[in-house]
């Protein structure tokens, strides 16, 4: 794993003291004034060396059968943000397959994986100019390997992916190493982000150096005060330092 992110929210500007930022699209998006709100409270400090632009999918479906912006609205978020910060990522809008999200309008696995291959078309033919990385979607390892071709059906030839649906599993390690590098195997060079991974499984070594990248996703969702988030942070921080410390000099997958 060479990047982490961490998820900024709520007063990020006042806490967040790392190099790499994840802004979810879910926690700027406003429903009563139906509009983006990037204020200085969740913005993260002039010092972020990379952003990645996540769609907030999870989140947001957990709430609403479908995104509540339009890809022009997305798409002007990702501009507004690079106007700021370097903007290295932004995320296809994608349809997580988890049981708990809204399936009030796509009721299966397969009509989400369509979607998502579908609305990633969309965002790099709207502007391809702009760093995207397609989210691979399903449960299963079968319907992630079908989700890769339909990607490659649909002709879209990336060398950055990310693989969505992890981010609130529970289980033992091996089930999400196995999912996990037998995608990586799948997709031979091309890099992989793991949205959400929780520390369990970024210590196996083999989910480590399968992975390029990964996010605080899972951690961030936990109830903490302002007070609290920067020692919490911190030591967030040393544990993932810790880990890439450990790895370093071995091969990757």
């Amino acid at each position: 794993m060479e990047h982490f992110y961490f998820v900024a929210d709520w007063g990020a500007k006042h806490y967040l003291t790392v190099p790499n930022v994840m802004i979810s699209a879910g926690s700027t998006w406003h429903p009563k004034s139906n509009k983006f709100s990037l204020s200085r409270t969740n913005l993260p400090p002039d010092t972020t060396k990379r952003v990645f632009l996540d769609s907030g999918g999870f989140s947001l479906m957990s709430r609403y059968p479908d995104y509540p912006f339009s890809l022009e609205e997305y798409i002007d978020l990702a501009y507004h943000i690079k106007k700021k910060y370097p903007l290295t990522e932004i995320a296809t809008l994608d349809y997580p397959c988890e049981a708990e999200i809204d399936r009030t309008q796509l009721h299966t696995n397969q009509e989400r994986m369509e979607k998502t291959v579908e609305r990633a078309v969309e965002c790099i033919d709207y502007d391809g100019s702009l760093p995207w990385v397609p989210v691979i979607q399903g449960y299963t390892l079968g319907e992630y390997y079908e989700c890769i071709d339909m990607f490659d059906a649909a002709g879209i030839d990336e060398d950055y992916y990310a693989i969505g649906s992890v981010c609130s599993r529970k289980g033992h390690p091996l089930k999400i190493r196995r999912l996990i590098t037998k995608v990586k195997k799948r997709m031979g060079d091309d890099r992989l982000h793991a949205f959400g991974l929780s520390l369990i499984y970024l210590k196996d070594s083999q989910i480590f150096h399968a992975i390029h990248s990964s996010d605080s996703a899972a951690w961030n969702y936990r109830a903490v005060t302002m007070k609290q988030k920067p020692k919490m942070i911190t030591d967030y921080l040393k544990k993932i330092n810790n880990i890439q410390s450990a790895y370093e000099g071995q091969t990757t997958l």
